[in-house]
């Protein structure tokens, strides 16, 4: 695990001791952030379920204005801090929150974030990733235009009649699946 561009590229990441955390690769991350790049400079960007941090680190180091680093487990946002410190990006422009995702959903809300980006990564056997989705609609944390993207085990359907953000993109990297959603701008 790496940065693959901006102010810390190439430095290397320390990974989890085990598989609890699955970080995403480098591969896939790169293609993302090759998607997504127009929006990334100073953005606002919501890494939930960070785990190591990798990609909230790779947001930062893109010119992300503002991530929010947000995982219940405490050693995944202690390994995610140890990244930031590794890497030497200015961590006024981070914030963590060690809690479960409606809990750190209700934080962002309540601190009224209005993210350009959402990156949701959540273990693959986790059940109602559209509820996740809605509490993220209901809490209007992704701002007009603003893109959110979902990892998950290419097997899954994802059910998207229950999701009102406009879906924009899958793609398949062997095992895991990226779709891509927009916070269509109403004309």
């Amino acid at each position: 695990m790496r940065i693959i561009s901006g102010s810390a590229r190439g430095k290397k990441l320390f990974s989890p001791k085990d598989d609890s955390i699955r970080p995403t690769t480098d591969r896939i991350k790169e293609s993302l952030f090759n998607i997504i790049n127009q929006k990334v400079y100073e953005c606002v960007f919501v890494d939930l379920f960070a785990g190591s941090g990798s990609m909230g680190l790779e947001a930062l180091s893109r010119g992300a204005e503002k991530v929010y680093f947000c995982d219940k487990d405490r050693e995944s946002i202690d390994l995610a801090k140890k990244n930031l410190n590794h890497t030497n990006l200015d961590q006024s422009r981070c914030e963590f929150i060690n809690m479960d995702y409606r809990k750190s959903l209700e934080s962002l809300g309540k601190k009224g974030v209005k993210a350009d980006v959402i990156f949701l990564d959540p273990p693959y056997d986790i059940e109602g990733l559209e509820e996740i989705i809605d509490k993220i609609q209901s809490l209007e944390l992704l701002g007009l235009g603003g893109i959110l993207i979902l990892e998950h085990d290419i097997n899954r359907n994802i059910d998207k009649n229950m999701i009102k953000y406009e879906w924009k993109s899958k793609k398949k990297y062997g095992n895991t699946g990226i779709e891509i959603f927009r916070n269509q701008v109403v004309e």
